[in-house]
């Protein structure tokens, strides 16, 4: 009834306005999902789609399953066999909740936790990853923005066009969609296609070029196999001086090596037992069984961690 209310306030703008179909305008209906944060809110606010995450078929694919403020037994029965199918397959289940759930009835590994702190217990897994050197490192310079190197007079990332040199131009890879333009149709779309507004801020980054010693420009495009070239040789740790274009120098380091201070020096896990209530050894043991399941561990993320 609501869809169907803001479909049909289009007829009464046509006959209010006296405008024609292709002009009249309708209103949008925002349900109670969407409007509520039954599930994740950022997604319809971003991408327009209700969940743009991962289709429950791919639990067939996991063998590490974590159950991230997801009561999936008890909130999800419909698709509770998803869970069960996987447990008999083998794959190991992990929850994370604030109580003795019904999912955690069934889980191989299971942490209690106090309600909203599971950012610093996310912290907390990262630091015993980076601690015993478990991440992949490959991973992190081709296909993350962590090698991107940061200004240490700003904080900001340091971009392209403030490097000495370095070529301007934005977006590559991608059409621009000039003011006035209409965009081409989506069959006839061959790249990813932006307004004018955003070109500014598609700037490319900058990454320390560990063979060749200087500040090297990478595109949002050039990511994975695309991207290698540049990025398969970047540091990841390091303090590195950039010329500017006005002439000045600056000190740069990437976001991994800040990210990699900031976590070891505070969510140890002791650190985070005190402020998640989780056990140190239960955060020992779910960031190994992670870190020992590359490409293959699962996050269901629920309405909890949204709350």
């Amino acid at each position: 009834g609501l869809y169907r209310l803001a479909n049909g306030l289009a007829l009464l703008d046509v006959k209010t306005r006296g405008v024609g179909p292709e002009d009249s305008l309708g209103a949008r209906g925002w349900d109670s999902y969407t409007w509520h944060t039954d599930l994740p809110p950022g997604h319809p606010m971003v991408s327009g789609q209700q969940t743009v995450e991962w289709d429950l078929s791919c639990t067939e694919y996991a063998t590490l399953v974590i159950a991230w403020g997801m009561n999936w037994i008890t909130t999800k029965m419909p698709d509770a066999h998803w869970l069960t199918e996987a447990r008999l397959k083998g794959a190991k289940v992990a929850v994370i909740a604030c109580e003795y759930s019904a999912t955690m009835n069934k889980a191989d590994l299971g942490l209690v936790v106090r309600p909203g702190t599971t950012p610093a217990l996310a912290l907390g897994l990262a630091h015993v990853i980076l601690r015993d050197g478990l991440q992949d490192d490959d991973f992190v310079r081709n296909f993350t923005d962590m090698p991107s190197l940061v200004r240490m007079d700003t904080l900001e990332v340091l971009r392209a066009k403030d490097v000495k040199g370095m070529s301007k131009d934005a977006s590559p890879g991608a059409d621009v969609l000039r003011a006035g333009s209409k965009a081409p149709r989506l069959v006839d779309q061959k790249n990813m296609v932006i307004p004018e507004a955003l070109e500014g801020r598609l700037d490319p980054f900058v990454v320390w070029d560990e063979a060749s010693k200087r500040p090297v420009r990478v595109t949002r495009t050039e990511c994975g196999k695309k991207g290698r070239a540049k990025t398969g040789r970047a540091a990841l740790a390091g303090s590195f001086q950039v010329e500017l274009a006005d002439g000045n120098q600056v000190e740069c380091r990437p976001v991994f090596d800040l990210v990699h201070e900031y976590v070891m020096e505070n969510f140890d896990p002791k650190t985070v037992e005190e402020i998640t209530w989780a056990p140190q050894a239960g955060i020992e043991a779910l960031a190994k069984e992670i870190a020992s399941n590359r490409e293959k561990t699962l996050f269901a993320c629920g309405m909890g961690p949204n709350q």
